[in-house]
């Protein structure tokens, strides 16, 4: 909308310079022009930094003149305040990933443990204009000292896909594909492109300018010596005439070709993740990108998730936490102080909450039937003949769950039950127990 330029007020103006680099991002608001079109630059701007000390700031600067009149300044606020909200993404979205108990297969089928254990995380649109997703998109994501573990779970009507040759540019069909920049600082991450053929792209992108990602083939001469890669398609790829399923990926990518040779991931490391499918379904009124962290474009490193290494609730030896870590996140911490030293989890001055165990928890309060295996040692006892070792299980919460203790004087069974739970004297069970500094 255009208006008449002020006549009134400090008419002095200088254009916005040297404030931003070239990999901030500005965005004009409001062009000063005169009676011929000229342009002298511009009155409101938006300048999101993504470098230096102030990154991720938003600067929003207007010309001062402009807001002298009443009914122009609503007009730019509203305007600011409307492109904030259309402009504003959440939060990059966070995931923990489970450490597998052994390898995983790469066959394409997702039925191993570890699949069972993780919860999958779910694409979501970022470019489609309705904001409705056709075909589903599950993702599952694991890890081992020697891999990182991707499987893709694709519904789709009409799986397709032509191109076979490695470093063909896949993204121009069908295509499920995983970004991971490990150190986060949004340069020399990889992506890896898989289509339902089973045809492969690795890129090493150096940086991201604006969205663009230089000379594709140049950075597809980097190749991932690891990467190995199943395709299961529920359905026919070279026939589109009919009606299919979906389509399943699993991938294994080598520590070596994202780390280097010599370095091992450890528990609680952090790196940025994306994934994206794009589905070119004949069904669809135009093409389907979804992404796990929501984005307005596939290059923006910035909004890649956090994927955070962590231990497996199903079994934990404490072997790959730095020394001094406190557990997460694997164990959520609810009372005491607890580190890990040398491989072992140790634990001090949990407290007590009358008998239901406190201290550190894992697992999930969905698990009912299971066999618990613990080794510990007791180093050293408080003053209180109850003080020791107490293991909860089936905990749901504090007023719901069972607890073994181990006392000065016996073991003792509890239980809590809707807030109410048994004390000394109405145990479920005890057996004679004498205490000692042995595993």
């Amino acid at each position: 909308e255009k208006f008449p330029f002020p006549t009134k007020g400090d008419l002095r103006w200088r254009p916005i310079v040297n404030t931003f680099s070239d990999r901030d991002v500005y965005v004009p608001l409001i062009t000063l022009k005169d009676e011929e079109g000229r342009s002298y630059g511009d009155g409101a701007a938006l300048i999101e930094i993504r470098t230096g000390k102030l990154k991720g700031a938003r600067l929003l600067y207007v010309w001062h003149t402009l807001l002298l009149d009443p009914q122009r300044t609503t007009a730019i606020i509203s305007d600011v305040f409307r492109y904030f909200l259309t402009h504003t993404l959440p939060p990059p979205e966070q995931h923990v990933c489970i450490r597998a108990l052994k390898p995983i297969k790469i066959d394409g089928v997702i039925n191993e443990d570890v699949w069972k254990q993780t919860t999958p995380v779910t694409l979501q649109p970022f470019m489609n204009k309705d904001g409705q997703v056709k075909h589903g998109t599950r993702a599952w994501l694991a890890w081992d000292e020697t891999n990182l573990y991707v499987a893709f779970e694709c519904e789709d009507t009409d799986v397709w896909a032509t191109k076979r040759q490695r470093d063909d540019s896949l993204w121009e069909e069908e295509v499920v594909e995983v970004y991971i920049d490990p150190d986060g600082d949004g340069r020399n991450y990889k992506e890896f492109e898989v289509n339902p053929l089973g045809a492969l792209i690795d890129l090493n992108i150096p940086e991201v300018r604006n969205g663009k990602i230089g000379d594709w083939r140049k950075n597809a001469q980097w190749d991932a010596q690891g990467w190995r890669v199943a395709v299961r398609v529920n359905g026919t790829v070279d026939n589109r005439s009919d009606r299919d399923k979906g389509w399943t990926v699993e991938m294994a990518i080598s520590w070596r070709d994202l780390l280097g040779s010599g370095v091992s991931p450890r528990i609680g490391d952090v790196m940025r993740v994306q994934l994206f499918r794009i589905d070119r379904s004949k069904d669809l009124k135009e093409p389907e990108f979804t992404s796990w962290s929501l984005t307005d474009t596939f290059h923006n490193p910035e909004r890649f998730g956090r994927l955070i290494l962590g231990g497996n609730p199903c079994y934990d030896d404490f072997a790959l936490y730095p020394n001094g870590a406190d557990g997460a996140p694997t164990w959520r911490i609810k009372a005491g102080r607890w580190r890990v030293q040398d491989g072992v989890f140790i634990g001090e001055n949990s407290g007590t909450d009358a008998w239901q165990a406190l201290g550190a928890h894992v697992g999930s309060p969905h698990w009912r039937d299971y066999t618990l295996r613990l080794r510990f040692r007791i180093i050293e006892r408080g003053s209180d003949w109850r003080d020791g070792v107490w293991i909860g299980f089936r905990h749901s919460d504090l007023n719901n769950s069972y607890s073994v203790n181990f006392h000065a004087r016996y073991i003792a069974l509890h239980k809590a039950s809707q807030g109410v739970a048994s004390s000394d004297g109405s145990e479920l069970a005890t057996v004679p127990w004498t205490p000692d500094d042995k595993w």
